[in-house]
This record gives C-alpha cells, sequence and structure tokens, in this order.
C-alpha cells in the first residue's frame, strides 16, 4: 500500500493558462488588435524541509508582469514562490488586468473626445 504523503511527494504539478483579447487601436477606426499571452507553471512538491522546484515558462507577457517579477526578484520575500507558485499565476493575472484597465480607460476617453466634438 502506498502512503499518500509519498505520493504528493512525488508528484508534479503544472498549470496553462493563455490570455487571449482584443483591444482597441487607439481612434475609432474599427480595427483592433490582437493580444495573446500565456503561462506554463510546473512545480515538484518536496518532502518538508526541501524546496519546491518552481519553472514558469512566460509567452509574450505584458510589460507590467516584467515590472513584478523583477521587483519581486529584488525583495526579501522572493523565497514565498516556492512554497506557494501560484503567487506566480496571480502575478500574470494582475497584469494581464492592468493591460486590459488601460485600454478601457483609454476608450473611455476616445469617446469623451469624440462627444465632445458632436
Amino acid at each position: 500500500m502506498r502512503d499518500y504523503q509519498d505520493e504528493v511527494v512525488h508528484s508534479k504539478v503544472a498549470s496553462w493558462i493563455h490570455f487571449l483579447g482584443t483591444l482597441p487601436s487607439g481612434e475609432f477606426d474599427n480595427k483592433s488588435q490582437w493580444v495573446r499571452s500565456g503561462l506554463v507553471l510546473n512545480w515538484a512538491p518536496t518532502s518538508s524541509g526541501s524546496r519546491n522546484r518552481v519553472t514558469l515558462i512566460c509567452f509574450e507577457p505584458p510589460p507590467a508582469f516584467w515590472l513584478v517579477i523583477n521587483r519581486l526578484y529584488k525583495s526579501a520575500d522572493w523565497e514565498d514562490i516556492l512554497s506557494e507558485p501560484y503567487l506566480l499565476v496571480n502575478m500574470a493575472f494582475e497584469a494581464w488586468y492592468r493591460l486590459v484597465d488601460e485600454n478601457a480607460w483609454k476608450v473611455l476617453d476616445l469617446a469623451r473626445e469624440s462627444e465632445k466634438a458632436s
């Protein structure tokens, strides 16, 4: 009979996320641009007392993601990722949200300008 703890120690966890959306091109010309990004998070829990092995591969990440990763790298808390690797996924979601939010405000500004001109 296998012990549950033994299975957890020798298992690997992989997550794959793909973000695909359209953002306005910046003008009222009915054009938009496709934005895509993705990540693969692979981590292997290890026995207590050892560090987890965590690998993150990003495809076309938004610029905000690099800022967050750089800030994490320079902080004293970077080792939190080893025990909670899904924090990296949370950082990616925050960067994607920031990208969409910035573009939503740009659309709102364009709509205001269009209303003023009418």
